[in-house]
């Protein structure tokens, strides 16, 4: 097995130093396994070292068209373990650096006034300290800057890691920016790395170029397969807008006005007659052969041919249309489109440029506007052109307004830098706030969640409860008509063993930093939830000398699961009480399931113990006693 080398950015003292860890001669903990030392396991493995560490790590699949860069952190949101995983050049570089992880060090007080310039190779690394006062701090801004002062204009010679207005305003939810257009967020790895550095950026001077040969073809067949759906013009993850948003039978799961309701008028804006006049091109992470991300491009001041890409997400559309209540002025697909423009010109450009997790940001502003209406947030608290309780949602102009007095943060409006922190903020700022924040805060797995498809309050269950929130709600089920106590434990007992295979199944993803969306080719049928008996995993893992077994890598998973769990109880997890949850949950599941909220509630209340119960039993296989 290879050595990993590692990078250490100490920030306090503008120096570095290069280690190495040798996985043969490592020390071992009862109950640990770090037999597949990459990705996720190896920044868990230097965060259990410090936890002040921010660790940039890789996985072992260079040269394979599904690879990703982990940054792993302890959340100022949550306080717990967090692990971003960013598409874009960064993982090629740090590869092409010779390295496995890089990990900044001693952490300051405040935002320092320099960026960091990592070349060569090792073990003749040169990392630069660069004072530069003419840094934008802008975070897209900053990303074309350093590209043209570091990388001669050309983008694809390196990567470039960049912080915007929101990590200098120290706001808890700011994120990293890799590439300008993916994100590090929903844990605030802005404000973690704004601490050590205004900027990172990676370049070993090397070409590389893609060589598949070697791997199995049945990947590229397979890929080519499960990746054309995301592909098209008008597919990505934007559709999900309209399926969730505007049923023609009014099933609507999509949360919007502060999910104070399910559906979404304009959520026909992400239905291919919309994505098919807007979208100007597609694109994927370096070296990958899905591009499923899709942009349309913008006229900017701060880009060398003035033009800028967006994408076409989901996650952004739904926390800002959606939780927004924007409307287009009339029901023509001309309107419409002005309707897109004017969003992102006044509301997401502004977002982007100040380094805020959007899904935060839409979900807490509409949160915010649903306290000014309800009273909870007095008007001496905001600002005059909000005093109209009832006219906030559904305004570009009032919310682009909102966004420059954050940008300021010139405190007069406290409140207002509650929403750099997370709407979990406002609970804290007001606790009455409580039942009406969708979202987590302390001591959860993730950030702002969305219902999506509710059958299922196995969506908000997944953002506490999940080793990643991602794709554990998609759990096929139905709620019996009859959910007395025993047909919903036998229901839950089902649905939590499917949960723990796709948990089992995205922990390999992660620990190998590769893209979901393109891991799904080693699963059965392209579904994401096991691995597939055909083996094609260990074939693809022997090319890069890693031996191991299809039963091997399944008890990794089980094994890391647990001690995983373990390391959040160290940090001061434990699994939520259904009364702990927002009661503006049970509502919004409500209206999916046709269940009242105090239904939901004692249904919550069995599936948290049943759960529990598939925990402990995973966990004391390998000598953990969790105190539940």
């Amino acid at each position: 097995m290879e050595k990993r080398y590692i990078l250490k950015i100490d920030a306090e003292n503008r120096s570095y130093t290069l280690d190495d860890i040798d996985p043969q001669n490592m020390q071992e903990f009862e109950g640990e396994d770090y037999s597949i030392l990459w990705g996720e396991a190896l920044a868990q493995y230097l965060l259990r070292q410090n936890p002040e560490y921010l660790v940039i790590a890789r996985g072992p699949l260079v040269r394979f068209p599904a690879t990703k860069t982990t940054v792993g952190y302890i959340s100022p949101m949550t306080s717990l373990p967090h692990y971003s995983f960013v598409g874009g050049n960064s993982f090629r570089e740090i590869w092409s650096l010779g390295l496995a992880a890089v990990i900044f060090t001693n952490p300051l007080d405040e935002t320092p006034d320099f960026y960091v310039d990592v070349s060569g190779e090792v073990p003749d690394l040169q990392v630069r300290f660069v004072t530069d006062e003419n840094l934008p701090k802008e975070q897209r801004s900053a990303y074309y800057y350093l590209v043209s002062k570091e990388l001669d204009g050309h983008g694809l010679w390196g990567s470039v890691y960049t912080l915007g207005n929101a990590a200098y305003n120290n706001y808890l939810s700011a994120n990293i920016a890799v590439e300008a257009i993916y994100h590090a967020g929903r844990g605030g790895a802005g404000f973690v790395m704004g601490k050590f550095a205004k900027a990172l950026v990676l370049h070993s001077g090397k070409r590389h170029s893609y060589d598949p040969e070697g791997l199995p073809l049945e990947v590229f067949k397979r890929l080519d397969k499960y990746g054309s759906r995301l592909s098209c013009k008008d597919a990505g993850t934007i559709i999900k807008l309209a399926a969730t948003g505007k049923d023609p039978a009014g099933k609507n799961t999509l949360p919007a006005l502060n999910a104070q309701k399910l559906g979404y008028p304009m959520a026909e804006i992400a239905e291919g007659d919309i994505l098919l006049a807007t979208r100007e091109g597609k694109t994927g992470c370096y070296w990958c052969p899905v591009t499923c991300r899709h942009f349309h491009t913008m006229s900017v001041d701060y880009s060398p041919n003035g033009k800028d890409k967006f994408l076409d997400d989901f996650e952004p559309a739904y926390s800002v249309y959606a939780m927004l209540n924007i409307l287009a002025e009339e029901d023509t697909k001309r309107s419409k489109i002005k309707m897109l423009e004017d969003v992102d010109r006044e509301i997401f450009l502004l977002i982007e440029q100040m380094g805020l997790d959007v899904i935060d940001v839409g979900v807490g502003i509409s949160a915010l506007y649903e306290g000014i209406s309800r009273g909870i947030i007095p008007l001496s608290d905001v600002p005059e052109f909000l005093h109209q309780r009832d006219q906030n949602f559904g305004s570009i102009e009032k919310t682009h307004r909102v966004l420059d007095l954050i940008k300021e943060n010139n405190h007069i409006y406290k409140v207002l830098s509650c929403i750099g922190d997370g709407p979990q903020a406002l609970v804290k700022a007001y606790p009455e706030m409580q039942d009406y924040v969708f979202t987590c805060g302390k001591g959860t797995l993730g950030n702002a969640g969305h219902c999506n498809k509710l059958w299922t309050f196995l969506m908000p269950f997944s953002r506490f409860f999940s080793h990643y929130s991602g794709q554990i709600y998609k759990v096929s089920g139905n709620i019996p008509d009859d959910p007395n106590p025993d047909n919903l434990h036998k229901l839950f007992t089902d649905v939590v063993n499917e949960m723990f295979k796709r948990e089992y199944f995205s922990i390999l993803c992660n620990v190998l930093s590769c893209c979901a969306f393109g891991f799904v080719i080693f699963t059965e049928d392209g579904k994401g939830i096991e691995l597939d008996r055909d083996e094609l995993l260990v074939d693809v893992l022997k090319f890069y000398d890693i031996q191991t077994s299809r039963r091997e890598l399944m008890r990794f998973a089980r094994n890391f699961w647990a001690q995983s769990t373990d390391f959040k109880i160290q940090h001061g997890w434990k699994p939520l009480k259904a009364q702990d949850f927002p009661h503006r949950i049970y509502e919004a599941v409500s209206q999916a399931i046709s269940h009242p909220p105090e239904k939901c509630h004692e249904m919550m209340d069995i599936l948290i113990q049943v759960w529990k119960q598939k925990a402990r039993q995973v966990m004391n296989i390998y000598g953990y006693q969790p105190d539940w």
